[in-house]
């Protein structure tokens, strides 16, 4: 009987802790949506720089900066875009790798677009490494790998995400 008893602290400590654990999960989870949603607005707003940037440096950064420069030796609108892009892109790549938001939501969302724009901001990335000897953007890579090896279209398909044709234009059904 004396054991029994014994046992009963150490049974509330590990209930305790599997709630403490289970409230932990559960609360993390309410973090998606706040983060997720901020993203959006930053990206998909009338106003945002986003477009702008992800246009330049896909188009004229290589054409005007040799790629053995680094990222702080770009200068005017190419270091601003390259750090507006970069660094939203390595803050949402953070997100993912620690947890805080399902790597689904950010792949399906922006992985198509975090690829090119990594390819294209590689080299500069790779040389600022090489300049402060540090592990910079890494997060962002990280993101473009995940999203190279976890299309979009996968994640979709996975979902289950329906399609409904147009009822009036050239992708209507024809009437039979």
């Amino acid at each position: 009987m004396t054991i029994v008893l014994g046992l009963v602290p150490d049974l509330i400590a590990l209930v305790a802790l599997l709630l403490t654990l289970r409230q932990i999960r559960l609360s993390n989870g309410g973090n998606h949506l706040p983060v997720i949603l901020e993203a959006f607005k930053v990206a998909h707003a009338p106003d945002s720089p986003c477009l702008g940037a992800e246009k330049y440096l896909l188009n004229d950064l290589a054409r005007q900066y040799p790629d053995d420069c680094s990222v702080t030796e770009l200068s005017g609108p190419a270091y601003s875009h390259a750090l507006f892009i970069g660094m939203f892109f390595d803050d949402l790549g953070k997100a993912v790798a620690h947890g805080m938001i399902h790597e689904d939501v950010v792949l399906g969302s922006f992985g198509p677009g975090v690829v090119p724009i990594w390819d294209a901001l590689a080299p500069y990335v790779y040389r600022q490494r090489e300049v402060s000897s540090s592990n910079f953007w890494i997060y962002f890579e990280d993101l473009a790998a995940r999203a190279t090896t976890r299309p979009s279209s996968d994640i979709y398909k996975a979902l289950g995400l329906r399609s409904r044709q147009p009822r009036r234009g050239p992708h209507a059904p024809s009437p039979d």
